[in-house]
C-alpha cells in the first residue's frame, strides 16, 4: 500500500469515527476474513511499538492507549477480542489474535479500562514454546 493510500484510508476512518459512526459497525464492516481492516493495519504498521524490557525472557512490544489515536487504539481492542482464539499464557487465559506472523493481545481488561496492546512473534508465544520445549 502506498504511502497516499494510507493516508486516505486514515482520513476515511477519522472522517467515519467523527461522524458519529459506532467503532463496532467500523470494523465489522471491513473484516473480511477476521483480517485486520485497512485502516487498523495501517493504524498497526505505523506505531512506534516499544519493546518490553522487564520481561526479556518473553520478548515482545507494545503500545499505550495514552500515547495513540484513542479510537483505533480501541478498534484494534474490539479486533482482537472480536476475532481473536483463546490461548494461554501459563495458567491464564488471554485472547490473542494473530496475523502475519505477530499475535496481538491485551490483558483482558474492559475495554476502557484496557491500557497497553502486546504483541510478539508468533514463534515467541507461551503456546509455541510449550511446544517446542523452549519455555524459559
Amino acid at each position: 500500500m502506498t504511502w497516499r493510500e494510507r493516508r486516505q484510508l486514515r482520513r476515511s476512518l477519522e472522517h467515519r469515527v467523527l461522524a458519529g459512526e459506532r467503532m463496532d459497525d467500523i470494523v465489522d464492516q471491513a473484516d473480511i476474513d477476521g483480517l485486520l481492516a485497512p485502516d487498523l493495519r495501517t493504524f498497526v504498521d505505523e506505531q512506534q511499538w516499544t519493546f518490553a524490557k522487564a520481561m526479556r525472557d518473553w520478548p515482545h512490544e507494545y503500545i499505550v492507549r495514552e500515547r495513540v489515536d484513542e479510537r483505533l487504539f480501541e478498534c484494534l481492542v474490539v479486533h482482537i477480542r472480536s476475532h481473536g482464539y483463546e490461548g494461554r499464557f501459563y495458567e491464564k487465559a488471554i485472547t490473542y489474535y494473530e496475523e502475519a506472523g505477530l499475535v496481538y493481545w491485551t490483558m483482558g481488561a474492559p475495554l476502557d479500562e484496557t491500557v497497553i496492546v502486546n504483541r510478539c512473534r508468533s514463534e515467541d508465544t507461551y503456546e509455541r514454546r510449550l511446544a517446542e520445549g523452549t519455555l524459559p
